[in-house]
């Protein structure tokens, strides 16, 4: 998740889950509420010979997010 200014400029970021060659994770839809952030998406993953697929919710405070010093 990255929050950028009116100019485009990152402000703050965070990453959520983990990555893995076996799984994609997707956020569609981010609502601002008064406390953060409402985050909703979904993931697939292949386990064994078959693909599970999950949504999700994610709500964030004001404090869980760092402030960007650098995107690499």
């Amino acid at each position: 998740f990255l929050l950028i200014d009116t100019g485009g400029n990152p402000i703050r970021n965070k990453t959520f889950g983990k990555q893995s060659s076996g799984s994609n994770d997707f956020i569609t839809s981010v609502l601002p509420i008064e406390s953060g952030y409402l985050l909703g998406g979904s993931t697939n993953s292949l386990s064994g010979s078959q693909f599970e697929f999950n949504g999700y919710l994610i709500k964030t405070d004001q404090n869980l997010f760092q402030p960007v010093t650098a995107i690499p």
